[in-house]
């Protein structure tokens, strides 16, 4: 059955909650930070690699 924990309790395992929510919200930022950095690079390489009077498509 549903036994009332305590405050204590309570307040430690909504700590372990956010912290876990935090961990992940910084995980994405990295992911996203990551494939913008990498989809940039893509960008710059493709200009500073293409012939001089190829047309752009």
């Amino acid at each position: 059955m549903n036994q009332p924990i305590s405050k204590l309790e309570f307040y430690r395992r909504r700590r372990g909650r956010n912290i876990a929510v935090a961990v992940v919200l910084a995980a994405l930022v990295v992911l996203f930070f990551t494939i913008s950095m990498v989809k940039m690079a893509g960008i710059m390489d493709d200009e500073h690699t293409r012939p001089a009077g190829a047309a752009d498509q």
